[in-house]
């Protein structure tokens, strides 16, 4: 199987660019705050920098929860691999709302969103494609439903 279309493959790619994510958040994102903000309270300024640490923190525990499932059996990568292609819908279209939602420079960048969509269809597509694909163990001809199969060779 090519390796872009394994779910292991997925799953570390995806877990490497969450614990960058991590790494961005904690280093860099809260680094700029009072200078995006001028004037910003004492109060407001510490609520922004604990948000950044608590986002930051749950990244790299779903990073490392995301890296350790690719360790798992074929049929543990797949469920993943599915649950991760879910996760990455719902943050694109909470990606594009809050670009749409927030004033000019303080939403997520462009790229954001199209990163997590490229992702969603990835995923998607990989959790798809090992429905459908033959079984190399058992020499099932595909892992789709009997009267799909029928249908098709019939």
């Amino acid at each position: 199987m090519n390796s872009l279309l394994n779910p292991r493959m997925v799953l570390r790619v995806c877990g490497v660019l969450m614990l960058l994510h991590s790494l961005m958040w904690m280093f860099v994102s809260g680094a700029n705050i009072d200078a995006a903000i001028p004037n910003i309270s004492d109060d407001a300024l510490l609520v922004l920098v604990n948000t950044n640490e608590a986002v930051a923190s749950f990244n790299l525990f779903f990073a490392i929860l995301i890296l350790a499932s690719s360790t798992l059996e074929l049929n543990g990568q797949r469920v993943m691999t599915k649950a991760l292609s879910v996760c990455f819908l719902l943050l694109t279209v909470l990606a594009v709302y809050h670009m749409v939602g927030y004033p000019q420079g303080y939403g997520p960048p462009p790229p954001i969103p199209i990163i997590f969509g490229l992702l969603t269809i990835w995923s998607g597509y990989i959790s798809c494609l090992l429905y459908t694909s033959p079984r190399p163990r058992d020499g099932l001809l595909s892992r789709m439903p009997s009267y799909a199969l029928k249908k098709k060779m019939g």
